[in-house]
């Protein structure tokens, strides 16, 4: 079971700066400027957030998985409590960013299985940890 939790299309004023961390560090995918259409979905059945957007002039869809605080024992949480801990600091994050006009700032580390979604309610440069991958 699947729920959209937002839709946008042409959201022109969200910028986003996204860095793909490989185990070669000689291949490092960078995604750097608007987002034409995104969306963010819950599944409930795994537990994860998937942030599925498009770039301008890119005609390539992105899913960004996001299962949790990657701190937390992802066996105490409840699906409410994985929903909070991932859709509502992404969707607070994305409205961040565009109310700011600031890069949505991710980065993903690939061997390690982790996404960083950058804190942009803060200037010290801390970030939400969380498991996750990139499919593209």
């Amino acid at each position: 079971m699947s729920t959209t939790f937002m839709l946008m299309n042409n959201p022109m004023d969200l910028i986003m700066n996204l860095i793909v961390d490989t185990a070669d560090n000689e291949i490092n995918t960078s995604l750097d400027g608007a987002i034409e259409k995104y969306k963010v979905d819950f599944d409930a059945e795994y537990k994860q957030a998937i942030f599925t957007f498009k770039m301008y002039g890119d005609a390539k869809f992105y899913k960004l998985h996001m299962i949790a605080d990657a701190n937390q024992d992802l066996e105490e949480l409840t699906a409410t409590e994985y929903f909070f801990k991932t859709v509502n600091v992404l969707g607070l994050a994305i409205n961040m960013a565009k109310s700011k006009k600031k890069s949505l700032g991710i980065k993903v580390d690939v061997e390690n299985s982790y996404v960083y979604l950058e804190n942009l309610d803060s200037n010290d440069g801390t970030s939400h940890k969380f498991r996750g991958w990139l499919e593209h």
